[in-house]
């Protein structure tokens, strides 16, 4: 499935995600060590031995995007214990050891539609991700939210690359409308059926003269099984439904939500949705699925790789003339 995006004329503007990998940018410099913060009353401590280092490679195409500094930052691991700690504080830790422009949508604000500083969380992570606590945090934040969602809290990416953090019902004010290609998954095989066979015999026994043999073809007759195959606007609403089904059902027009919606149109999906709704869809193109890496499987060689490759030749190898060489009299 790939996607291209668009310009929405809406809340926000956002750009592309995907940017061309054509040209090298200086990496970001890397911020100083952040203070060990001090445990208080309600506060926090980070445990011993708590580990601060990222484990992610940057490929040269990711470095242009701001978005992924950000990522890359939240990769961070990080071991810490808080008893009874406020969520502002919580959240402020995080944005202290990464470093990370981090937006947060708090119930304090005009809105009024936010996440609630003194709410406390008790939780104890080793060697977790700042990411993954993030989400910790916001789980244990929604619990006492109430409503019938489970998971009203999510993180998302701006245009500039920072973070965002807050209800999905305030997220969802900032959309982006990407086109998704879908003409891979909605192409039909034609399975022939009924081709008509070859009898060779029959092909020498009226070899005789005269020209009226009969043909080695013969039409088997059958139905063709794919007469009856599905039209593209048929598979097309069973991917959308799929789509609409698993990836924050609640959210989509077409399920009573106001979050987004989804339209088919000439081999394509128009989805107009924020961007944590997107990153379920096709994630980021420029974070990295996984790792390269090979290993066994059923005592089988295997390779995966994590899509910065780029296609390759050779080296040293070049197109070469050789003359001709040929025995007496140019046999």
């Amino acid at each position: 499935m790939k996607a291209s995006r668009t310009i929405l004329s809406g809340v926000m503007v956002s750009a592309g995600l995907a940017l061309s990998a054509a040209g090298q940018t200086a990496p970001a410099s890397t911020p100083p060590e952040p203070a060990t913060p001090v445990a208080q009353d309600g506060g926090m401590a980070p445990a011993s031995g708590a580990s601060r280092t990222s484990d992610i490679v940057m490929g040269s195409s990711s470095r242009v995007n701001p978005g992924f500094a950000t990522l890359n930052n939240m990769m961070k691991r990080v071991t810490i214990e808080l008893s009874e700690t406020r969520l502002e504080d919580a959240i402020n830790f995080i944005r202290t050891v990464t470093g990370v422009d981090m937006e947060v949508f708090w119930a304090e604000d005009r809105d009024g539609q936010g996440l609630d500083k003194d709410f406390t969380v008790s939780l104890n992570v080793r060697n977790a991700t700042a990411l993954s606590l993030l989400e910790k945090l916001l789980e244990k934040a929604g619990s006492a939210m109430g409503g019938t969602n489970p998971f009203p809290n999510t993180w998302q990416l701006n245009e500039s690359g920072g973070l965002v953090v807050g209800p999905k019902e305030r997220l969802n004010r900032y959309k982006t409308l990407v086109i998704y290609d879908i003409n891979d998954l909605l192409f039909d095989f034609v399975d022939k059926t009924n081709a008509p066979t070859f009898d060779l015999n029959s092909a020498f026994q009226s070899g005789g003269g005269g020209g009226g043999g009969q043909s080695p073809f013969q039409n088997q007759g059958g139905q063709d099984q794919n007469a009856d195959r599905r039209t593209k606007e048929e598979k097309a609403r069973d991917i959308q439904k799929l789509i609409t089904d698993l990836v924050e059902t609640e959210q989509w027009v077409d399920n009573g939500g106001d979050g987004a919606s989804v339209r088919y149109w000439n081999g394509a999906f128009l989805i107009n949705a924020p961007d944590y709704i997107h990153r379920q869809i096709v994630g980021y193109r420029f974070w990295p699925a996984s790792a390269t890496r090979s290993g066994t499987a059923g005592g089988r060689r295997y390779v995966t790789l994590d899509g910065t490759y780029q296609q390759s030749s050779p080296a040293r190898f070049r197109t070469q003339s050789v003359p001709a060489i040929v025995g007496p009299g140019g046999r």
